[in-house]
């Protein structure tokens, strides 16, 4: 026989759906609280605003275990993917090599507004490899990327429409059929890696 044990997360879900039980609400969804504040004085702009990332951090994990249910494969909280690559001939063995990546997740990466505030979670790292770069650094960093999540909650109507995917780009110097590897890294994504030929 399979026992399934409670997390403390588990726990005071469980809590809280026995407590609303005997009480009542305006409307279902009241039923959660966004941020408990003492004193009707504290309700100021930074607690209006804070309240509204916790409802949408929370509505976040909702639409994910939702999606979650109804996938019929694991669905990943933030997960990279290379979407464009391309070369192009500057002339004189020099080159535009450029990269697109994604993340295809659910989660940004930075995952919660914690990380974000304090900037726990280093940033996205591009690297390129085989050949010599131009007036630019061959690694570098390019910040972090939101997740699908954003999309569901809002539209993306507090972006500038592509907060999930960068682009990046080096000049570099190689004869032609050389092979370049693109390389993309980030401390909780991993890593994902391609090779592109200048031709």
């Amino acid at each position: 026989m399979k026992v399934n044990y409670l997390n403390n997360k588990d726990i005071l879900k469980e809590i809280h759906k026995s407590k609303s039980t005997y009480c009542s609400f305006i409307r279902p969804e009241y039923s959660d609280y966004d941020m408990i504040l003492d004193s009707v004085k504290k309700i100021n702009k930074k607690n209006i605003a804070q309240a509204r990332k916790n409802r949408a951090d929370r509505l976040s994990r909702l639409a994910f275990e939702a999606a979650q249910e109804k996938s019929t494969e694991k669905l990943k909280l933030e997960q990279f993917e290379i979407k464009h690559t391309k070369a192009e001939s500057l002339g004189n063995d020099t080159w535009r090599v450029e990269l697109g990546v994604a993340n295809t997740g659910w989660l940004g990466t930075e995952v919660t507004k914690l990380a974000h505030d304090h900037k726990i979670v280093l940033p996205i790292t591009v690297e390129i490899s085989g050949a010599q770069t131009v007036g630019c650094a061959a690694k570098e960093k390019v910040g972090q990327l939101a997740g699908r999540s954003m999309f569901l909650l809002n539209g993306g109507a507090m972006s500038d429409g592509t907060p999930d995917r960068l682009m990046h780009s080096w000049v570099v110097r190689a004869s032609r059929g050389s092979e370049v590897a693109l390389t993309v890294r980030h401390p909780r994504c991993g890593e994902v890696a391609t090779t592109l030929k200048l031709n």
